[in-house]
């Protein structure tokens, strides 16, 4: 994706510059720790001189890119029945990320925790990471499902404009976690 958006040396540089070979281009199975995730996602958005880069990359991921875990989640016969198989097996998809679901009488709220969040790089994270959390309920209920809210944790509220002009749905900062209000 970076490769498209940017170009295949952006993409080359990026890898370099995370300490990742070149050699995960064209390779499936490589551990890629979430720290250099961080930064190969931070050295786009400055080369692409879009701060909010991540929402490209959003637009572009789904679930389904997470090879046998996300085919594992979405294999669930309800929404509800795919949010739990994703909160109990996460750990195998990341060690230190959190999933959790917690249903309210009027709406259910499905809570990502990323493990590096307090690194360099992670707001393209946080925002890349919309894509993969919004695959979930449009798999089951629409491509064109909006949640009744987002949240994010970004300490800034100039990120809420741009995410909700992206989803169409209003946008809470400073958040705990990342959330789909469902």
């Amino acid at each position: 994706m970076i490769a498209d958006a940017l170009g295949e040396r952006v993409l080359e540089r990026c890898l370099s510059k995370a300490g990742l070979s070149e050699s995960i281009i064209d390779t499936a199975g490589f551990y890629i720790p979430e720290i250099a995730i961080n930064r190969v996602f931070d050295i786009a958005a400055q080369n692409a001189g879009d701060e909010h880069f991540g929402l490209h990359l959003a637009e572009r991921l789904s679930v389904r890119d997470y090879g046998a875990w996300g085919d594992y989640v979405l294999e669930g016969t309800t929404l509800l029945a795919a949010l739990k198989r994703a909160a109990r097996i996460i750990h195998l998809h990341a060690v230190n990320d959190t999933l959790e679901i917690r249903q309210g009488p009027s709406s259910t709220y499905f809570r990502y925790t990323f493990g590096e969040r307090r690194t360099a790089g992670y707001q393209q994270t946080a925002l890349a990471a919309l894509g993969p959390l919004l695959s979930i309920p449009r798999h089951f209920l629409g491509s064109q499902w909006r949640p009744l809210s987002i949240g994010v944790d970004l300490n800034q509220t100039k990120s809420e404009a741009r995410i909700s002009d992206w989803i169409g749905t209003e946008v809470r900062s400073d958040r705990k976690c990342i959330y789909l209000e469902i």
